[in-house]
């Protein structure tokens, strides 16, 4: 599991280790955050959490990396059937 503000959006290779592509899906401005939504290569959507700025966001349909740092992952545990 990776807490959605970890996640980093941007349309070049980052310098962060983990790393996947996708194409932006969608895009929620709620006051001084911003949500991306994207979709990855294997069809599930990510949401990003990103303070809003007045940085360019990439376009609706634009291809993108969602990335991460290794420390920001967190491994859960398998769930147990009793």
């Amino acid at each position: 599991m990776v807490r959605p503000e970890s996640l980093r959006v941007t349309t070049t290779d980052g310098h962060l280790e983990n790393k996947l592509h996708g194409r932006l899906h969608d895009v929620v401005f709620a006051g001084g955050i911003t949500k991306i939504h994207v979709r990855t290569e294997h069809g599930a959507i990510l949401v990003v959490k990103e303070l809003t700025t007045p940085d360019r966001i990439p376009n609706k349909g634009d291809e993108v990396i969602v990335s991460w740092r290794c420390e920001d992952t967190v491994l859960l545990p398998e769930a147990v059937e009793e």
